[in-house]
């Protein structure tokens, strides 16, 4: 549920927003920025898949040593279409997973398998500071450890898990409590029109796949826009609550 990696000590962490299939533009723009993947790390905020172009693609860059991701709603989507393709088939369907549903049964599996290996959760550090990296929302007053989870109750996780994929209430009633424990969080799931920060939570979804741009950050540059934006009135404008 929470993989915690060691700090990178030879290149640069980069923080890229929901890809959705838009592996071009991705590819594209860490070249445009001089990513060397033998030193740099892509951190990713989960939704590699749907809507775009390239789902496979992107989902294969899970195998990549230098890339990173949490789970987003559309790879819980798939696999859930995998392991019953009745009633969340059609679901997913209509979420741009139609993709997913017309490729051959082995192909499905392992694309299915794959996007099972992707964790709820990120712990990057970072110039001395304790990233987290959540897709949807985290509602917790602070940050989970290892060790709160082992001993976490069932049910518990599970309100959990469905915050982390699904949950968007932070940013839908403009909440800026802190989350202890992290520095700083970064989210993607709902798209906004430019990166935002309430409390100490990042959004970081501009929609590739519609009509905005594909966000790539820089930790430099992610901590430097988050101690500027902190200092403002939040800046939210949300274009659609997509999922």
């Amino acid at each position: 549920m929470l993989k915690v990696l060691d700090d990178n000590t030879r290149g640069q962490d980069y923080f890229v927003g929901d890809l959705h299939g838009c592996y071009e533009e991705l590819m594209h723009t860490l070249d445009h920025l001089g990513f060397d993947p033998a030193r740099d790390r892509l951190i990713s905020v989960g939704d590699l898949v749907d809507r775009g172009p390239d789902s496979g693609k992107c989902l294969e860059l899970v195998k990549a040593p230098w890339f990173h991701a949490v789970r987003g709603n559309h790879e819980q989507m798939m696999i859930d279409c995998h392991l019953d393709p009745g009633d969340a088939a059609y679901d997913y369907v209509m979420s741009g997973g139609d993709w997913f549903v017309h490729s051959a049964p082995d192909v499905q599996r392992a694309l299915a398998e794959l996007a099972d290996t992707l964790p709820l959760f990120l712990q990057v550090p970072l110039g001395g500071r304790r990233i987290g990296v959540v897709h949807g929302d985290f509602l917790e007053t602070a940050w989970i450890t290892l060790k709160q989870l082992k001993r976490m109750a069932a049910d518990k996780q599970q309100d959990l898990r469905q915050t982390a994929l699904w949950g968007r209430s932070r940013i839908s009633r403009g909440t800026a409590q802190p989350v202890k424990g992290v520095d700083l969080v970064v989210c993607g799931h709902t798209v906004v029109e430019a990166v935002c920060v309430l409390g100490n939570v990042l959004y970081i979804d501009t929609s590739a796949c519609f009509d905005g741009s594909l966000t790539v950050l820089r930790g430099d540059q992610l901590l430097a826009l988050y101690d500027l934006e902190k200092k403002r009135e939040p800046r939210i404008g949300v274009y659609g609550l997509w999922c």
